[in-house]
């Protein structure tokens, strides 16, 4: 099968240097398209962790085939996120095709994309709850990843830590919900057609109206959950993952699972 051509691509939350990084997959994933821009929407080398020493082959990979983007004169534009922040003392970084900085403001489709990591848009939720969301996240995580032990052997699709916590989590919710609204007003005061964030770890795609003009939330998710992507081609944007591209028929080499979202 031939590589799929996309005019965009937006990844975010990949965090590179951990063990819950699924780097083959992704690996595998950016073998099977041909994107005409990459956007990197923060937290893809997780430099807060990184001291732990976790980099084996298939994080290499991944570096070397966005490396490899830029080489052959494919914009990469990496966004800083929280956990990538040390980048924040150097912006603006301009390496020719590789290009960092805080946000990225782009015209996709003839609208105009404003491109944040998104964890300053947390302000309507106090500290200490962010923090509390974080433990829980990390827990819910962990048991999460021993249940996916069990389910792989029984051929059953993998659980995401993410999206089970905004669906069963009431608070957890709401923090959501708050998190897309102050997206939305952002896009919306800036006149943008359109917001595209991480940092949640929930893939999604919604179209809002603030007094009257069309907003469209977009949420490229993560690549330790949910494993999913932004893709803009054909003249619209889509939520891939993993699950989905093995569902149509859309192979993507050596990949070995896949991860329930919805």
């Amino acid at each position: 099968m031939g590589k799929r051509h996309l005019d965009c691509l937006i990844l975010s939350d990949i965090h590179l240097g951990t063990g819950e990084c699924r780097a083959q997959e992704l690996a595998d994933y950016l073998k099977s398209i041909n994107p005409a821009r990459v956007v990197l929407n923060g937290d893809i080398v997780d430099l807060m962790e990184i001291r732990r020493g976790v980099w084996p082959d298939s994080h290499h990979q991944v570096v070397r085939r966005l490396l490899k983007f830029a080489q052959k004169g494919i914009p990469v534009h990496w966004i800083a996120g929280n956990h990538d922040a040390a980048l924040r003392r150097l912006l603006p970084v301009d390496l020719g095709h590789l290009q960092v900085a805080d946000r990225l403001e782009l015209t996709i489709g003839g609208q105009r994309v404003l491109i944040v990591h998104g964890d300053h848009l947390e302000g309507g939720t106090p500290a200490w709850l962010r923090a509390l969301g974080t433990w829980l996240y990390d827990g819910i995580q962990c048991l999460v990843r021993g249940a996916n032990h069990v389910r792989d052997r029984a051929g059953r699709e993998r659980w995401a830590a993410g999206p089970l916590m905004a669906r069963h989590v009431p608070w957890a919710g709401r923090h959501l919900e708050r998190f897309e609204q102050a997206a939305v007003d952002l896009a919306r005061d800036g006149g943008f057609d359109a917001i595209a964030v991480g940092h949640v770890h929930v893939p999604a795609m919604r179209p809002h109206d603030r007094d009257g003009r069309p907003v469209l939330y977009l949420n490229s998710g993560d690549w330790v959950d949910s494993c999913s992507a932004l893709e803009f081609g054909d003249g619209s944007w889509r939520v891939v993952t993993l699950r989905e591209l093995r569902a149509s028929g859309q192979v993507v080499d050596n990949l070995m699972d896949t991860v329930a979202v919805a």
